[in-house]
């Protein structure tokens, strides 16, 4: 067989996909059957008259196509596909080289694939890079429009902030002349010596004084007659420190007018 094939002009058969008899594509479309292939002279017949094509597909898979004479007929040719393991099992070459060679196109096949894996993973991550990139360029183009907007966002909020404050002031009916005229009558007629230093008036009509006093007890009078008042409304105990005779205190409380109790 070798010698044969040889003549023919086919030296290294190690190089070839396939080496299969020419009987296989006949055997494979039922054009002859087993038993015929001891009959030579029609295997011969059959040899002149080639009705088939061969197309090496993928995963090493052989198609087999009978073609027709006529080529105008509709007749639809007929086609069959080999599977590598049918395909081994004909091939005329020795057992030894055989088995080499699947294990080499296992390997080949697994290199294959891992390397379409790779690529398909390779593809994936440069898809999510320029995701990521066009997600982070919308990020800091949101960013720069916020930071652009800040400062009318934060006139805004002040605005509404003054806005509250004017609104709590018309609301609780501050009047700073009224609360030191009340504040300096109930004074007056405890004593002379209870001196303001410092007045401060809070939107909530809450009132702080710091002074001094000529004596504690004239301090707790006054903070007594303020409480009995219909104006004022003391919010915790004076803070109070006695030093060389004078009494420096700090008292809190809430002024109430007569119009806004009515």
């Amino acid at each position: 067989m070798k010698s044969r094939l040889a003549h023919e002009g086919y030296d290294s058969l190690e190089d070839y996909t396939w080496v299969i008899p020419e009987f296989i594509p006949q055997l494979a479309l039922g054009l002859i059957q087993a038993s015929d292939l001891h009959d030579t002279s029609k295997l011969e017949t059959l040899a002149d008259t080639k009705t088939n094509s061969l197309h090496l597909e993928n995963d090493f898979q052989v198609s087999i196509t009978q073609s027709t004479e006529d080529e105008s007929s509709d007749v639809v040719p007929t086609s069959i596909i080999l599977d590598p393991q049918l395909l081994w099992s004909a091939d005329i070459r020795s057992e030894t080289f055989k088995d080499q060679e699947q294990k080499n196109r296992s390997r080949l096949a697994f290199v294959n694939k891992s390397l379409k894996l790779s690529l398909y993973f390779i593809a994936f991550i440069l898809l999510s890079e320029l995701l990521l990139s066009g997600a982070n360029l919308w990020l800091t183009q949101y960013a720069s429009k916020i930071e652009t907007q800040a400062p009318t966002v934060r006139r805004i909020e002040d605005q509404h902030t003054l806005i509250n404050k004017l609104e709590q002031i018309s609301q609780n009916e501050l009047r700073p002349i009224a609360l030191l005229e009340q504040a300096n009558q109930i004074r007056s007629m405890i004593s002379s010596n209870i001196i303001y230093d410092n007045v401060d008036i809070t939107n909530e009509n809450e009132v702080t004084i710091k002074g001094t006093a000529g004596s504690v007890n004239d301090l707790n009078k006054y903070v007594s007659q303020l409480n009995q008042s219909k104006n004022f409304n003391v919010i915790e105990d004076p803070k109070y420190i006695t030093r060389g005779g004078k009494t420096t205190f700090t008292l809190k409380m809430y002024f109430q007018s007569e119009k806004s109790s009515l």
